[in-house]
């Protein structure tokens, strides 16, 4: 199961070269700050919380990190808990599983 596409980090590496380290760097260090966040979050603030996350991890091609964040986007957004509870138990095993495969791929090449 790939939680990550190897496709956007060539064409990422193509166009960004050595800042996508950085860029990374940034996302595997901000990933844990995020998640405690949403973890601790009302479910108003989730949406917004959820949608940021949707979208930094689908700027890096973390595809299956992004739906479950847009999954907790949209079950935030419609005031369903249980739905809530349910996203976000998924999110931190989909964020080190794809911290893992990026390492794995050579996209993050320091550890946070």
């Amino acid at each position: 199961m790939h939680h990550v596409d190897p496709e956007t980090i060539a064409e990422l590496r193509d166009l960004l070269d050595e800042e996508l380290d950085a860029i990374m760097l940034a996302f595997a260090q901000q990933l844990p700050v995020q998640l405690e966040r949403l973890e601790q979050a009302s479910p108003s603030e989730c949406g917004a919380l959820a949608h940021a996350l949707k979208g930094s991890a689908g700027n890096i091609g973390a595809t299956m990190l992004a739906s479950a964040a847009g999954a907790l986007e949209q079950a935030a957004r419609a005031g369903e808990p249980e739905a809530i509870a349910a996203a976000r138990a998924r999110l931190r095993p989909l964020a080190n599983a794809t911290l893992d495969e990026l390492r794995a791929l050579g996209a993050l090449r320091e550890a946070p």
